[in-house]
């Protein structure tokens, strides 16, 4: 396989920016050597951070993806996309928001349903947040987050949005922000997941 990338990054300061935009794009092309189907991964996002008050700063981020490939099943796990996370959409767990799969169990005559995680071939996902400093090297973060995975193509993105919203703090270190951050979904796809998802992580969510 062959992956070309572009990278663009204009940061007054690449572990705590306050001032700048950062570009991405990249192009994952697989071939197989005797049989199977090619495929072709996209993925590019963009961000964007701007000082709105002294030091309280308004940062953005937009990341978008696609495989080209007719059936998703023949998309192999790893190569697929996922949200959910510290990183992505945060009032869910890792790699967890819709489409799921669901798995049934019987036991001892109990009938058991669990979601297993399917991922998406094609991605958006939209993050905003305003970061504010409280004290010293104490910060925090108001952030909204908002995504959505299809299996069926860019058809597949007029189908339900997942939003979120939660706050979090950070503290500064050498090597990047200790950061705790705690999101709330908007509505439950699922009368038994939990409302809220909480992190606690290095490093700012991007």
């Amino acid at each position: 396989f062959i992956e070309p990338s572009i990278v663009n990054s204009q940061l007054d300061n690449v572990i705590d920016p306050h001032r700048g935009a950062t570009e991405f794009a990249s192009l994952k092309m697989m071939v197989p050597e005797v049989v199977g189907q090619p495929l072709c991964r996209f993925q590019c996002e963009a961000s964007i951070f701007v000082p709105v008050f002294e030091k309280i700063v308004l940062a953005c981020r937009l990341r978008l993806g696609h495989i080209f490939r007719r059936y998703f099943d023949q998309i192999m796990p790893i190569e697929r996309f996922y949200l959910g996370g510290p990183q992505t959409i945060r009032g869910y767990e890792k790699d967890a928001v819709p489409p799921l799969g669901i798995e049934t169990v019987v036991e001892n005559g109990a009938v058991s349903r669990f979601y297993t995680i399917q991922g998406g071939s094609s991605m958006i996902n939209g993050n905003a947040e305003i970061r504010f400093p409280i004290y010293r090297l104490f910060g925090g973060v108001l952030f909204n987050d908002i995504g959505v995975l299809s299996q069926e193509g860019i058809s597949g993105f007029k189908k339900r949005w997942y939003p979120t919203s939660g706050f979090g703090f950070r503290y500064k270190t050498p090597i990047g922000a200790l950061r705790f951050d705690i999101g709330w979904k908007w509505k439950r796809f699922s009368s038994d997941e939990s409302m809220y998802a909480w992190y606690l992580t290095l490093g700012h969510a991007f």
